[in-house]
């Protein structure tokens, strides 16, 4: 039977302080190790739908071209240029084992506390409810890019573990 460094042969953890092996029960919440995210991000969330008939229009591509998922990131890239003009962004995110998710970043700021797999309930809403950067984001995706489903997307508020000057414009008055 194969053992472990520690010389054991059941099926024992160390806990993140290194003190005594444990069962495998997840250690209490005081000694879990915590990955920051120390960024709450707010913005309207693309469906990968829109988001690739968006890209495909922008290259002039059939309507009925399929996705492709290889060429997402290519999307997102050519969003974010044609969106940056008026001090917004776009962002693929996602975590390790998730989906990304498609994001016209309206509003983003330092959240310390942050963490991955922090409680919902615990992640400030930033703001509470969409405000005057997300209604300006959603009159230019209608009246300047034509996306008229654009009042159907959902308002999202989510913790990223990049700074904030990421997603804002410098000459942006967001």
């Amino acid at each position: 039977m194969p053992t472990s460094p520690m010389g054991d042969t059941d099926n024992k953890t160390v806990t993140p302080d290194m003190q005594e092996p444990s069962t495998d029960e997840p250690p209490p919440p005081e000694k879990q190790i915590r990955i920051p995210r120390p960024v709450v991000v707010a913005g309207l969330q693309f469906p990968p739908e829109v988001m690739w008939q968006w890209y495909i229009r922008l290259e002039g591509l059939p309507d009925d071209t399929p996705p492709d998922p290889s060429l997402y990131m290519n999307g997102v890239i050519a969003i974010a240029d044609l969106v940056r003009r008026k001090g917004l962004r776009f962002t693929a995110h996602g975590e390790i084992g998730e989906p990304l998710r498609f994001v016209m970043v309206t509003q983003a700021k330092w959240f310390e506390e942050g963490y991955l797999g922090m409680p919902e309930e615990e992640i400030p809403l930033y703001p509470p409810e969409e405000g005057k950067c997300e209604k300006r984001a959603r009159r230019l995706l209608r009246e300047k890019w034509g996306l008229q489903n654009a009042d159907g997307l959902p308002y999202v508020t989510f913790l990223a573990g990049e700074i904030p000057e990421l997603y804002r414009a410098s000459d942006s008055p967001l």
